[in-house]
């Protein structure tokens, strides 16, 4: 019977992890006759494609996509490798340091460029003649890669950071003692180990940055993908949602052939997988941190530590500038009413990253158990956060045209009330939200309960009680301890996150920060500042909560405890 419950929990789980997607390609090749037929039809692939506006706006996201990708692998591999040069708890602080331009993001970073605006024309204005004109013809778009590229280059990093973790120490250590160099190590020995983990994430962010709607449409810059599909979306009409399903659906097929490519070029991952993902429950032996590459100099450690400081001042200096800017509009009186008074945006969002969490937390259980959690992760990874919200809007458009408009169940009436992102829009955000997560969800279920199943049966026969009771309650409650750091990153990033809530929530108020900013204009700037402040806070939290690593560890006295 529990094999069987299993079972159904995991498909359930994966019928809500595939509809949005097979919806949105569905959408592009269906239409609806005179008579309420539907038919499958290219007509709209066709004029999507066939509009050189569209090809223009794509060429634009590809390319700046591309451009900040490329440069956040190769500065996210230097960090990286800096980040790991100390020992100890300079290692730590660096890592943690690392992490933290991973939770600004595009948008709430184009919101800190805009502050520093001002600051920065002196320094335009100053360049020489042929270099000063071209960036001020430019300059929205050098903010737009700007503020994509720290959170780029931050999460390559922390990827890379963990690939070179998972280097054996011996490996390293009989390099060395061979004569070999620094180059010649890297190049020959850890390089071909660590490029599967570097092009898979940056493959990852790529599919995020394609599509990312926040700092264009904070900068003006309306010629790209995700700024067209927000307008397609339509906040006030449905008239025009096919048009964002074939946007949508032409950005996650450029999203899908880029990482076929970059997964082609990196070959498989041969490296050994981290103690607590191995996906059983024997106890690892114990495997020690390998160091870095190669002993550094006292010269090449100082430019090191330079080289870093100019980093993270540069990625980090938007978010110093919003929250400089948060604490100046606290001062207005007018402020707090303004977010405290129901109905209370900061509620709302908290509301609807709590369902997004217990929702991916819900979705990764069933799926957790199977073989299916990493092609599910990966899949996701694939998909860019704001195709979901489009494939959730063609969900509900499917269903309304496909069923009556009166029908004489109430489960199929309630059905489509809850597709409905005009009547059930927290509903819809929690959902999209929640699978735009998953692959984190995941990752904290597979590291749930890496503990030795022999002791545990054998503390159940020692305690008198029945086998499959104490295995039961002990691994729960050990898996509700380690999941709760899990969780709450998972809530905060939900709460302050923008895609792909922008476009699943037009009237709702119960909505993520992000798009509270983007489709709120009325609250007044300082309370804009403000929410932006919080949502910085919140993504920056939920980050370091999500990355850092299982404080309980692996130990099985931790069942006693």
């Amino acid at each position: 019977m529990s094999r069987l419950l299993r079972g159904l929990g995991a498909s359930v789980s994966l019928a809500l992890v595939l509809a949005p997607p097979l919806a949105l390609a569905i959408a592009t090749i269906v239409e609806r006759g005179p008579s309420g037929e539907l038919f499958a039809s290219v007509v709209r692939w066709g004029l999507t494609v066939s509009d050189p506006f569209v090809l223009t706006c794509l060429w634009n996201s590809v390319a700046l996509s591309l451009l900040v990708v490329a440069g956040a692998a190769g500065s996210g591999i230097a960090l990286a490798r800096v980040a790991r040069s100390p020992s100890g708890w300079r290692r730590s602080l660096a890592l943690t340091a690392l992490r933290l331009p991973a939770g600004c993001h595009p948008l709430l970073a184009a919101i800190g460029l805009g502050l520093l605006a001002p600051a920065l024309s002196p320094i335009t204005e100053a360049l020489p003649s042929p270099i000063g004109p071209l960036v001020a013809r430019h300059a929205r778009w050098l903010a737009l890669g700007l503020s994509q590229f720290g959170f780029a280059s931050a999460w390559i990093a922390w990827w890379t950071s963990r690939a070179l973790d998972r280097l054996r120490p011996e490996w390293l250590q009989e390099a060395t003692r061979a004569g070999a160099g620094r180059g010649w190590i890297w190049r020959t020995g850890a390089w071909p180990l660590v490029r599967p983990s570097v092009a898979r994430a940056s493959a990852s962010v790529f599919a995020v940055l394609l599509l990312e709607p926040g700092g264009s449409l904070v900068l003006g810059l309306r010629r790209t993908i995700g700024s067209q599909i927000v307008a397609s979306c339509g906040m006030t009409s449905r008239a025009d949602w096919p048009r964002a399903a074939a946007l949508a659906t032409l950005g996650l097929a450029v999203s899908v052939v880029v990482r076929l490519i970059l997964v082609r070029w990196a070959g498989p991952d041969e490296l050994p997988p981290p103690a607590s993902d191995s996906g059983n429950h024997r106890l690892p032996g114990p495997i020690a941190p390998s160091g870095p590459i190669a002993p550094s100099g006292p010269i090449r450690s100082a430019l090191s530590l330079l080289a870093f400081s100019a980093w993270l001042l540069l990625v980090l200096a938007p978010a110093i500038a919003l929250l400089s800017a948060v604490g100046r509009s606290l001062a207005d009186e007018a402020t707090l009413p303004a977010l405290l008074d129901p109905p209370s945006p900061i509620l709302g969002a908290l509301a609807v990253g709590a369902g997004a969490a217990l929702a991916a937390m819900a979705l990764s259980g069933p799926l957790g158990s199977t073989r299916l959690s990493r092609p599910v992760g990966t899949l996701l990874d694939s998909i860019p956060p704001i195709a979901l919200g489009v494939g959730l809007i063609a969900l509900s458009e499917l269903s309304r045209r496909s069923i009556p408009a009166s029908p004489s169940s109430p489960i199929v009436s309630a059905i489509l009330l809850a597709l409905d992102p005009y009547r059930s829009p927290a509903l819809l955000v929690s959902w999209a939200t929640a699978l735009a997560l998953l692959p984190w969800a995941l990752s904290a279920a597979r590291r749930a309960l890496p503990i030795d199943t022999e002791a545990l049966q054998d503390r159940s026969l020692l305690s008198g009680s029945r086998r499959s009771r104490c295995r039961t309650l002990l691994f729960a409650s050990l898996a509700l301890r380690r999941l709760r750091f899990p969780i709450l990153g998972l809530l905060l990033t939900a709460a302050g996150a923008l895609s792909p809530a922008l476009v699943l929530s037009p009237l709702g108020t119960s909505r993520p920060l992000g798009a509270t900013i983007l489709l709120d204009p009325g609250l007044g700037s300082s309370p804009l500042l403000c929410l932006a402040g919080l949502a910085l806070l919140l993504q920056l939290l939920g980050t370091l909560l999500l990355t850092s690593s299982d404080p309980l560890g692996t130990d099985v006295s931790s069942l006693r405890s």
